[in-house]
């Protein structure tokens, strides 16, 4: 889900290493997408939940995917479909307006790897949930443009 909100993969830049499994068993996440509606930051955080019991199962993610759908087809004055459309105006804005200053996509880094692979790394901490609740995670987020909302005042802050 992050992927699809950034355009990037998650931990890009970095290698994928002892290291990096620490921190993500420490609660580490991607910085969250600042033009994301806020229903779809909602479920990828409970997506990522440290605990797998607390994660949503299929039906639920089907569940909310088919009322988005819904929602967006049928009421176009309904609350999701505005998340979407107001995200998607804000990401042309900033695209429009920011369009030079933004950076290209980066390289991956030579240690970063998507593929499936078996991972021998002894002694990672247990899974633990660094925020408690999406309102915690708020201070991660980032825009699509590379520069915080403090940095630029152009840029909104998140709702």
């Amino acid at each position: 889900m992050w992927e699809i909100a950034s355009g990037q993969k998650p931990f890009y830049d970095r290698p994928h290493n002892a290291e990096l499994a620490r921190e993500i068993c420490n609660g580490l996440r991607p910085s969250i997408i600042m033009e994301t509606p806020q229903c779809y930051v909602e479920l990828m955080e409970k997506c990522w939940n440290a605990d797998p019991k607390e994660r949503p199962d299929i039906r639920e993610l089907e569940k909310s995917l088919m009322s988005w759908g819904w929602h967006m087809g049928m009421s176009q004055k309904h609350s999701v479909s505005d998340q979407f459309i107001s995200a998607e105006k804000e990401r042309l804005r900033l695209l429009e307006h920011l369009g030079s200053q933004l950076e290209p996509f980066k390289k991956p880094h030579p240690e970063s790897f998507y593929k499936s692979r078996l991972l021998n790394f002894p002694d990672l901490p247990k899974p633990r949930n660094l925020y408690g609740s999406t309102s915690d995670s708020k201070d991660q987020i980032h825009s699509i443009s590379g520069i915080s909302s403090d940095d630029d005042s152009t840029v909104t802050k998140y709702q």
